[in-house]
């Protein structure tokens, strides 16, 4: 376990991620939580009245509070973990009529785009 958050630490630490405002807990301070977790776990054996029932429950519960924090700051304040309140919305740019897309989505038929010919409406179409 130790070896696995230390080892997706260090990749974080290498990767470029792209900072998006209003996240609530930093990618820093996230990092940072990982590789305290990964030293406790690391060092759990030196604690000598952990059997084994609950060393295995320390180190669950070290994971589940890690990922609990990493879903939990990596998440904008403005999302919710419990379903959307609005329904989603795709944008995509079609060489096809817009009432032939909508009369497809609608009858549940698959367009393939490859087989899109280059006649017909060119825009930009929101379905919902």
């Amino acid at each position: 376990m130790c070896e696995r958050l230390t080892s997706a630490g260090i990749i974080s630490l290498t990767h470029i991620h792209k900072e998006i405002d209003g996240l609530r807990i930093k990618k820093s301070h996230r990092l940072v939580n990982r590789f305290v977790v990964a030293i406790i776990i690391f060092c759990l054996p030196l604690a000598h009245n952990l059997n084994s029932l609950r060393l295995i429950a320390t180190t669950t519960g070290l994971n589940l509070w890690v990922l609990s924090f990493e879903l939990y700051g990596a998440s904008c304040p403005k999302d919710s973990f419990f379903g959307e309140k609005q329904t989603c919305k795709y944008t995509a740019r079609c060489k096809i009529a817009k009432r032939d897309m909508e009369l497809a989505v609608k009858s549940g038929h698959v367009i393939n785009v490859q087989d899109l010919s280059n006649s017909g409406e060119k825009g930009l179409y929101e379905l919902s």
